[in-house]
């Protein structure tokens, strides 16, 4: 990335299609142009993970996925036809739903924030301006938690 930082994105899918920004000529291997991807769109069920570092190794965002039948161009992504999720763990402060809580819960020790949206018909948003939106049926949680790893629980608060 621009600023140094590392991604590593494992996606899962039924099938992949992608459009590449030129031309390769696979029987003349030796031409060297950059190459990027313009687009991509996965069909089916699609499971996205992904790990972003700064460049010094430390991790800045753990996010995960789960949708259908996806549509990527450049840093614009559409998933449509979904009953699915997302989530994210991140740096408290960073995290995009810290202005959608009312009341902020007590952070914990070793501020993380985690936050996994449920929708039920179409995600769509800019990647790189880091903007989301949901439609139909949608429900979030969003909390503290100990580590890059850990979740919170759906079911609500045990008694």
């Amino acid at each position: 990335m621009k600023n140094g930082d590392l991604l590593q994105t494992l996606a899962k899918g039924e099938s992949l299609g992608v459009t590449l920004t030129h031309y390769v000529d696979f029987a003349n291997p030796r031409v060297q142009r950059s190459l990027d991807v313009r687009n991509m769109a996965f069909d089916g069920e699609v499971f996205l993970e992904s790990h972003l570092f700064d460049p010094h190794g430390d991790r800045k965002a753990f996010q995960q996925m789960l949708a259908r039948t996806s549509r990527w161009i450049r840093s614009r992504v559409a998933f449509t036809r979904t009953p699915w999720w997302v989530s994210a763990v991140l740096p408290r402060g960073t995290s995009p739903a810290r202005n959608a809580v009312p009341n902020p819960v007590t952070s914990s020790p070793t501020g993380l924030d985690y936050v996994r949206v449920h929708f039920a018909r179409e995600m769509v948003g800019h990647l790189s301006q880091r903007e989301m939106e949901f439609f139909d049926r949608i429900r979030a949680l969003y909390g503290p938690v100990p580590s890059w790893e850990e979740t919170l629980d759906e079911t609500g608060p045990k008694a």
